[in-house]
């Protein structure tokens, strides 16, 4: 449970706790320093550790008793916006995003994505674009990171940032743009799209599936990425989707929505 009443000085933090789902008993609760609204926490894939990341700090606990295992030297920025993470299939790897907003006459965003083993908690790839290069943009602009997926046998990875404006937003006035590297060839791509996205999710063809959608409509695409356009729209959601996954072999794809 992330504590967001941060004018109140006696709340010194974020707090979440872990709890045994059989006999509903709390496992332990642990507060986090960080200046941070919004953490965010996942489970290794085999369940034993417990990440958690805001944008600037990322530790790994120990799922069983909530002690430190390691300290990623991330810090991809330093404000106090959203950030998102995913761990690889095999649990091997870790990946860490965010959007840091450079201010001034050329304002611009950059993303930042940086890759660790999550064993030694070093970093083996960082990677790094412009977002909404061409977007116009004004003192009010602002981007959130959506989700990010490793996917194709962990040898790409898909960030989703979405864009706004603040001072004049309807459910309308989103952007998302997806950007795709190749991780063994370090080939990197983009694709947009007219609404924020919720979430992504790869098939094994390569293909990326996404949900998203504003307050009338839902949204959910199969993307080719290679030819930066979709390949299969879903009809169906008259509310924004916000989950999207495919089954084991790909024939299924499961979404869920506000409606």
């Amino acid at each position: 449970v992330a504590n967001d009443a941060r004018e109140n000085k006696s709340l010194r933090g974020p707090e979440f706790s872990v709890h045994d789902v059989k006999s509903h008993q709390t496992i332990f609760s642990r507060e986090m320093r960080s200046e941070h609204l919004l953490p965010v926490l996942e489970f290794s894939p085999n369940g034993r550790q417990l990440a958690w990341f805001t944008g600037a700090d990322a530790v790994l606990l120990d799922a069983d008793n909530g002690k430190e295992v390691i300290k990623f030297p991330v810090r991809l920025t330093a404000e106090k916006t959203l950030a998102e993470m995913a761990y690889s299939s095999t649990g091997d790897q870790m990946a860490f995003a965010t959007v840091n907003t450079v201010l001034g006459e050329n304002q611009r965003f950059d993303l930042n994505v940086g890759i660790f083993d999550s064993r030694t908690g070093t970093q083996v790839k960082k990677l790094a674009v412009r977002a909404f290069a061409t977007q116009e943009l004004s003192k009010n602009s602002r981007a959130l990171v959506r989700k990010i997926r490793f996917g194709r046998g962990d040898r790409q990875m898909a960030v989703a940032v979405t864009f706004f404006e603040p001072q004049e937003m309807k459910s309308t006035d989103f952007t998302s743009e997806v950007h795709v590297w190749d991780l063994d060839a370090e080939k990197h791509t983009v694709a947009s799209f007219p609404y924020m996205i919720n979430d992504m999710a790869f098939h094994h063809d390569g293909r990326l599936a996404t949900g998203g959608g504003a307050e009338i409509a839902g949204h959910v695409e199969l993307t080719d990425l290679e030819k930066k356009h979709s390949s299969v729209r879903f009809v169906g959601h008259t509310r924004p989707t916000y989950g999207v996954a495919f089954n084991r072999d790909g024939s299924r794809l499961v979404t869920a929505g506000g409606d």
